[in-house]
Order: structure tokens, then C-alpha cells, then sequence
């Protein structure tokens, strides 16, 4: 499979699980238009709150105007995600419309899905299946991320459990919650997301055990890839996992 065809799988994911994410979220939105996927968590953080170009626009600019508006309206922050390569008529839109250029986040495949490795003894993993393991789920991740609780709280609800293809996981040591990841799979590929370790608990393998986790789950629900979007601190731990660069997505902020 070439890194062409790897990317759009990726792709899909990834606009599948803001859809998802979205559609869940209090007060949530999702609207398409032509190519352009607009996801509104209705949080007030920029990076919940997406204009995914999806492929090449008829109107870059008119496209990007309109989700300007879509996000005025609503008071809400927000960023465009452009794939390298997809749509350089829509990265000039963005920069016309002010906003510049922030970052690339790297999208990553591992392509075919590795065998996982030994579990960790010590680390004992769970599906959340209740309330009660989704209040974990979100606890870790406001830990890891820095997040006010509100803001898992209002993204990350129990309903998430009854998704087809999503399962989310909290990692316990002694006991306690430490480490979370999710699983996102849709069309063959597993998605790997909210991977995240509480501040005491890092560097003890506990974040790599989890994307591992949500790997062989996708494994042994038939998907053959493995996709997602590495953090700074992340990156070197999935590149020695077998992933590889295939999806540079570029990000444009809205300054307000």
C-alpha cells in the first residue's frame, strides 16, 4: 500500500473520530460543507474546535470565510487542518483570512499492525464500561493534559461507550488510575487517541503499554493499520514502535 493510499485511511480516521467526538460533546457540532468538515466542541480551546479540509476546495476562500463566521457566531476559538499536499490554495486562504501558520502535527501509520508486545505485569488495563470507569478515563486525562476537569467532562461523556468502534481504556496501578488510551476503528484502521499518563506516573512504559493496548484491540477486530496524531513528547516513543510519517496535517490559528 503507498503512503498516498496510507494517508487517506488516515485521513478518514481522523475526521471520523472529530466527528464522533464532537456529536458527544455538550452542545457539540458538526457541519460539511464541500469538503471542508467543521467540528465544534463548544469549548472555549481552539484545538477542540476544527475546520478539516478534507480534500481539495472548489473556494478556499470562501470556504475558510465561511468557517470563520461559523465560529464567530458561536464565540469560539478554532484552528484549520490542512494535510501537506491536499489543498496549498487553502493554506494561502487561511494566511489571507488571518490566520498563519502555527504548527504541523504528525500523522503517523503503522502499516501492517505489529504484534504487541508482553503486557506489563503491573499495569492492569480496562474497557470502560460504566460511568465510573469513564470518570477515570476522563480524571487521567486532565492530569496528563493540564485540562480542567469541566472540559474532559463536558467532551469525554459515558455515551461514548455505545459508539461502534470506540472503546476507552484506563491503565491502574496499585489501584490507581495512571494512564488512559481510546480506540477508534472505522474502515480497517485502528485509531489510536487519548493515549496520556498522570505527571508522577511517566517514564515507566505505561503510555506505550496503552497505545499498544488500543493497537492489538484494533488487531483483533480485523483492522490491518494502525493511525495517530503524536504529540512533542509522544513522538519518540512511536517512532520506535514502528510508526512513520505519512500525514504532516498544517495548522493555521484564528488570533482571536
Amino acid at each position: 500500500m503507498s503512503d498516498i493510499e496510507l494517508a487517506a485511511r488516515a485521513d478518514a480516521n481522523y475526521f471520523h473520530s472529530w466527528r464522533v467526538l464532537a456529536r458527544n460533546a455538550v452542545r457539540g457540532e458538526v457541519m460539511e460543507r464541500e469538503g471542508l468538515l467543521l467540528v465544534s466542541s463548544a469549548l472555549p480551546v481552539a484545538w477542540l474546535n476544527l475546520a478539516l479540509v478534507m480534500r481539495q476546495l472548489a473556494d478556499p476562500g470562501a470556504a475558510i470565510a465561511e468557517a470563520a463566521a461559523f465560529f464567530d457566531e458561536r464565540k469560539l476559538p478554532f484552528i484549520v487542518r490542512v494535510r501537506e499536499g491536499v489543498d496549498t490554495a487553502a493554506e494561502r486562504a487561511c494566511e489571507a483570512h488571518g490566520l498563519p501558520f502555527s504548527d504541523i502535527v504528525p500523522g503517523l501509520v503503522q502499516a501492517p499492525i505489529a504484534e504487541p508486545p508482553a503486557p506489563l505485569a503491573r499495569l492492569e488495563i480496562r474497557t470502560a464500561a460504566n460511568d465510573a470507569d469513564m470518570r477515570d478515563h476522563r480524571r487521567v486525562m486532565s492530569a496528563s493534559f493540564g485540562f480542567p476537569i469541566e472540559i474532559t467532562d463536558r467532551l469525554l461523556r459515558t455515551q461514548l461507550i455505545d459508539v461502534s468502534g470506540c472503546e476507552c481504556y484506563v491503565g491502574y496501578v496499585d489501584g490507581r488510575p495512571v494512564a488512559s488510551s481510546a480506540l477508534m476503528s472505522s474502515d480497517g484502521v485502528a485509531g489510536v487517541y487519548n493515549v496520556g499518563c498522570v505527571p508522577d506516573a511517566r517514564k515507566q512504559g505505561l503510555g506505550e503499554a496503552m497505545t499498544w493496548h488500543a493497537i492489538g484491540r484494533g488487531r483483533e477486530l480485523g483492522c490491518d493499520i494502525a493511525s495517530l496524531q503524536a504529540s512533542e513528547m509522544g513522538r519518540p516513543i512511536y517512532d520506535r514502535m514502528g510508526f512513520r510519517l505519512v500525514a504532516p496535517y498544517r495548522t493555521f490559528v484564528w488570533p482571536s
